[in-house]
């Protein structure tokens, strides 16, 4: 009899230390929401192996990108480019994965300030991208202020953001976004 107790006790105490593992697994990869219920999260992962065609660039960005209240509210962190080979662009563009895609907006350089350099380390820049900051891409069917098309684009997982260099005028990193989590190196793939 002690032998069943025994058995039956260590089964209830595994069931229950699976399923603490379980929640606590599930926890930890829900992000945090943001203080618009109605937000969205979007991430990616900057690399020249993304690039359509790829390169070995050594420089690499991070993306995280919240929609909400009718803007996007974005933080971009990039490094590793050639003193002499800093980034004159980046933003958004319609595309699918290895496909390039048109200009939807941008982080820096074009219509936005110039791209800080990062030649002496990491850089993060912030901003608020609005429907006025949309400047297409028009011969995609994007009409210049259609934010909420854009959002759809992303939604469906056909945007990505790249940087531009010297070097690789075509773009030298990219990363496609994708909701709520953050994308790997390689498109549509996690960490």
């Amino acid at each position: 009899m002690g032998s069943r107790r025994t058995r039956f006790t260590l089964a209830i105490a595994l069931m229950l230390a699976l399923g603490g593992t379980s929640i606590a697994y599930a926890a930890s990869r829900h992000h945090s929401k943001p203080a618009d219920s109605n937000a969205e999260v979007f991430t990616a992962h900057l690399v020249g192996y993304n690039e359509a065609p790829a390169n070995n660039s050594p420089a690499t960005g991070d993306l995280t990108l919240t929609v909400g209240n009718g803007q996007l509210s974005w933080s971009l962190t990039y490094q590793g480019f050639a003193a002499g080979n800093q980034p004159f662009v980046a933003h958004v563009h319609v595309g699918q994965p290895n496909v390039s895609g048109g200009v939807s907006f941008f982080f820096c350089g074009g219509t936005k300030p110039a791209c800080p350099s990062s030649a002496s380390g990491p850089v993060t820049i912030t901003g608020t991208t609005l429907p006025a900051d949309v400047v297409g891409p028009t011969a995609q069917e994007f009409a210049a202020g259609d934010l909420d098309s854009v959002i759809k684009a992303m939604e469906a997982g056909l945007t990505y953001a790249n940087m531009h260099t010297p070097a690789i005028t075509a773009g030298e990193i990219r990363g496609q976004l994708v909701r709520g989590h953050h994308g790997g190196d390689s498109q549509g793939e996690d960490d």
